[in-house]
């Protein structure tokens, strides 16, 4: 009979830990609790996890995502140092320290600091895991990491149910948190004269955070362009979307490896059109690239509802587990 691997996952996901957060985080941390394979233990000490690592290390597997983005300020270095401290305390008593890799760089900012945390984590983890092909060439060529340390698992769905269209109200609806990293203000330069969007709706909707990138947003607005600047419900996203002809990503390529909204977005079986790189990239057939803005209006948007089914049935949260063990841990 095999043994159950007991799993620390950071950040933690458990309702009595915190009520709202990283959607990603609670789908891994209830895969792994529901699989017969793992116990993911998270022992709880203190009211701020961050500080509870110590008394977790019984663990045999120690999972981390975003742990880099401590390393963009200095005022916030001394947490990644920590939780570094902590890793090679891990690795001194041979524990496997898996690092879920999700962008080139944090979506913050881009540094040395932030290029040399990355590199550090490359070396110091025992296997590095990646929702984008291209994460694995990253990796290596500009992490420096060892050749077959990180391994590729496309991104898991977030439900296998299938959402509802509506009539059609917006030809795009560019959708999610609003920030210079997603490109929006490029892209709306990009168009502006251009007879082929002349007459195209779209909707851009999520919280903006930036003032001044909200602003730029809003003084590019017309009759045609809205944006929504707020929190969007579950129940309004799939309404937007349902009403939406087809759902239009356009995020910078210098940080972007995978995108949860990508994902999120299969399960409305619209066309999705996106840039030439990482998930996006990985996923054609289910996705139309392209490689500038001008491609857009010759961009064919008829969705393959073939495709996205069998993604759908393939990677869902329940098989992530065995995944990892299978690719991960033999």
């Amino acid at each position: 009979m095999c043994k159950t691997m007991r799993v620390y996952i950071y950040p933690p996901y458990r309702e009595k830990i915190q009520k709202t957060g990283n959607k990603y985080s609670q789908l891994l941390w209830n895969s792994f609790e529901e699989s017969s394979d793992f116990e993911v233990i998270n022992h709880r000490v203190t009211n701020k996890p961050f500080y509870d690592f110590i008394f977790n290390v019984n663990a045999d597997i120690f999972i981390f995502s975003w742990i880099e983005s401590y390393a963009v300020s200095l005022r916030r270095m001394g947490r990644f140092i920590y939780v570094l401290s902590f890793i090679l305390i891990l690795r001194l008593l041979n524990k496997k320290v898996i690092w879920i890799m999700h962008n080139k760089h944090p979506h913050l900012k881009s540094t040395k600091t932030t290029d040399w945390a990355m590199r550090t984590l490359a070396k110091v983890s025992t296997h590095v895991i990646t929702h984008a092909a291209e994460g694995v060439e990253h990796f290596e060529h500009h992490l420096k990491g060892r050749c077959g340390k990180c391994v590729f698992i496309p991104h898991p769905v977030y439900t296998d149910e299938f959402f509802d269209s509506y009539p059609i109200r917006w030809d795009y609806i560019i959708w999610g948190n609003i920030s210079p990293r997603k490109g929006i203000v490029e892209f709306l330069n990009s168009i502006k004269g251009k007879s082929d969007f002349s007459d195209k709706k779209i909707l851009i909707c999520g919280k903006c955070e930036d003032k001044h990138y909200a602003q730029q947003i809003e003084d590019r607005c017309s009759e045609n362009i809205e944006f929504i600047n707020g929190f969007i419900s579950d129940e309004q996203l799939r309404e937007y979307i349902g009403a939406s002809a087809c759902i239009l990503f356009t995020y910078q390529e210098s940080s972007i490896l995978s995108s949860g909204a990508l994902v999120y977005s299969l399960n409305f079986c619209k066309p999705i059109i996106g840039p030439n790189v990482g998930s996006f990239s990985d996923m054609k057939g289910l996705v139309k690239c392209y490689n500038s803005f001008a491609d857009i209006p010759n961009i064919s948007i008829e969705p393959n509802i073939q495709l996205v089914k069998s993604y759908i049935q393939n990677n869902t949260w329940k098989q992530f587990p065995q995944k990892f063990k299978t690719i991960v841990l033999s």
